[in-house]
């Protein structure tokens, strides 16, 4: 439509051409070939001529070629050649729409798009904004100091004397005091000797400071050694004392107490028969007591069951019965078959043998060397019973009380021939048994 609009209008421009060329006074053969006014809405046409009829236009775009006259303007001429002016916009009715973009996309029909706008939980948090570090936390309101409680009481019950141990001094003023003594203990040291929280002092808190007495005193050793559980031979000891049986044969006792030998424990016997008592018991007994020696002594072991260690218990009471011991009468553990039977067994031995000894009121320990205690026998039993500690050495490695060391099997003592054992007492046993009337003691 629009390219047939333009033909129209072309020939239309053709028809009226000799009309104005001969209105002007001009031949139609002198007529210029082509003559274009052109005119913009804000220029008005000069009344200027078209040129002369020998100077055709060679530009027929430009936009300088002279109007029409002001008395006859003419119309715009167009050549066949020239571009078609674009219609006025209200004059084109028909105009096409436009196909140039057919992908627009239309804003009406889609929704807008906001990928990168999060949703209102993801809005960002702070969680932790009461932990915020430039925000001084304010200063909480001062305290009243609270009273400053008492001391707190450290004193070891047990410690009569109220000089820091518990020793068998403090067992001795215990039974004094049971049996009506009263002013051997102060009013505000009764406390610690109500062993058992009974409200009455009697024997039985006496005997329990007795047994404590061998841990507190042992705990002293290892503060002073500074080392855990050793007792060197450098340390003062109470007593000095040897062990003895057949084996050193004739033993002059008057030089072992002269050579400054305190006590002697000497074997009774071995195994569950009485037969079986060291055939030098006896004289060695008797010599050591003329001698001066306070005496203990040890019953060795071969039993293979609990009855079979009562046994040798019973066995052994029988060859020491009438006999006074200042020491205590020990149960020997030495076989390596035993040992290898295990803790529970070894365990149940030591506690038939000085249980017996208990009930007929001796003061039974056991002998062996700290290796064996430390891993054959019950931390019950241990500090149980009085332990003699066999370690040869410089010191003892052992965590718990012993009150007894000896500490080599090769001394040598003047009255006795070869080599003997030697110990160190650390309890004064004498005097606790003699006070509790044990080991034929009344």
């Amino acid at each position: 439509m629009k390219r047939l609009i333009s033909l129209l209008t072309a020939a239309a421009m053709l028809a009226a051409v000799p009309f104005s060329a001969s209105a002007a006074g001009v031949s139609q053969e002198n007529a210029p070939a082509a003559v274009v006014s052109v005119q913009t809405p804000d220029t008005p046409d000069r009344p200027e001529d078209f040129g002369t009829p020998d100077e055709p236009s060679d530009t027929p775009d430009t936009p300088d070629a002279p109007p029409a006259t002001p008395d006859t303007p003419a119309p715009p001429v167009r050549t066949p050649d020239e571009p078609e002016p674009l219609p006025e916009p209200t004059d084109t009715p028909d105009e096409p729409e436009r196909t140039d973009t057919p992908d627009e996309p239309e804003t009406a029909d889609e929704p807008p798009e906001s990928p990168d706008t999060p949703d209102t939980p993801d809005t960002p948090q702070t969680p932790d904004e009461p932990e915020t570090p430039d925000k001084p936390e304010p200063e909480p309101e001062p305290k009243p100091e609270p009273k400053p409680e008492p001391p707190e009481d450290t004193t070891e019950q047990g410690d009569v004397t109220g000089d820091g141990l518990v020793t068998s001094e403090d067992a001795l003023l215990v039974l004094r005091y049971s049996v009506g003594f009263y002013g051997d203990i102060r009013g505000d040291r009764r406390r610690y000797a109500d062993m058992n929280s009974d409200n009455v002092i009697d024997s039985y808190d006496a005997m329990t400071i007795l047994r404590l007495s061998i841990t507190i005193t042992q705990g002293e050793i290892k503060r002073q050694s500074g080392s855990t559980a050793q007792k060197t031979r450098d340390d003062s000891a109470f007593s000095v004392g040897i062990d003895v049986s057949a084996w050193q044969g004739k033993i002059d006792f008057n030089k072992v107490k002269a050579a400054g030998i305190d006590f002697v424990i000497i074997r009774a016997g071995y195994g569950r028969e009485v037969s079986q008592k060291d055939v030098w018991f006896e004289r060695n007994y008797a010599a050591a007591k003329a001698a001066g020696l306070q005496v203990g002594a040890y019953w060795y072991s071969y039993a293979t069951s609990a009855d079979d260690a009562r046994k040798e218990a019973w066995a052994c009471l029988n060859c020491i019965a009438g006999k006074k011991f200042e020491y205590p009468i020990f149960f020997d553990l030495e076989e390596g078959w035993q040992l290898a039977k295990g803790t529970s067994f070894c365990s149940s031995l030591v506690s038939a043998f000085c249980s017996e000894l208990e009930k007929a009121h001796y003061y039974a320990g056991f002998y062996t060397s700290t290796s064996f205690a430390n891993n054959c026998l019950s931390y019950d039993v241990r500090t149980r019973y009085a332990y003699w500690a066999a370690e040869w050495g410089g010191s003892v490695h052992y965590a718990q009380p012993y009150g007894i060391w000896q500490y080599s099997g090769n001394g040598r003592v003047n009255g006795v021939n070869g080599a003997v054992d030697l110990d160190y007492a650390y309890i004064d046993y004498p005097s606790v048994i003699k006070e509790f009337g044990l080991n034929g003691y009344e």
